[in-house]
């Protein structure tokens, strides 16, 4: 049976904390516990290749922990028709294009379709239908930066349940750490 997975940097609980103090957002916000960093949207994934993927990333050198700073709100596709409302990256940004990279190089290796567009870090923290224009909240919404620590990749399973999904952890992957 085929699982729908994503590859992904979950958040501490103080970056959670943090953008529980944006209060009401926009849209539909995301529940702060299915908040994380997706590095990449793998779709359904056959039982066969979920494995070997699972073995070849145990073998896989993710590199070091390291911070990741939210420093800004934005919207895709743009602010005047915004669909997705997010938290831009700041600290952390080329370790996260350096970790896609590697990542891609994998998952091309194993057969994987993976996004042709260029990775630009950020957290999704509502979506919006139908599109919004949301310049004017952004601008006058009080955003302090912070910053967190990345220490590890999760490959995660997105099961659907009553017009809702749940994540499950399928396996964790940590940074190596300095010696």
């Amino acid at each position: 049976m085929n699982k729908r997975c994503f590859l992904a940097v979950p958040l501490t609980d103080y970056a959670r904390n943090h953008i529980k103090k944006l209060g009401i957002l926009p849209g539909r916000k995301v529940p702060l516990e299915k908040l994380h960093l997706t590095l990449h949207f793998l779709g359904n994934v056959e039982e066969q290749a979920l494995n070997a993927l699972i073995k070849e990333l145990k073998t896989t050198p993710l590199g070091q922990p390291f911070e990741i700073q939210f420093s800004e709100l934005g919207a895709f596709p743009k602010q005047t028709h915004a669909r997705v409302l997010w938290l831009g990256v700041k600290k952390g940004s080329e370790e996260l294009n350096q970790l896609v990279l590697t990542l891609g190089e994998k998952l091309k290796a194993l057969n994987f379709k993976i996004e042709e567009r260029p990775y630009l870090p950020h957290l999704t923290i509502s979506r919006l239908d139908p599109p919004k224009n949301l310049t004017t909240w952004i601008d006058f919404t009080s955003f302090k930066p912070f910053v967190m620590p990345a220490q590890e990749i999760i490959l995660y399973q997105s099961v659907l349940e009553e017009n809702q999904s749940r994540y499950l952890e399928l396996q964790r992957y940590p940074f190596l750490s300095k010696s």
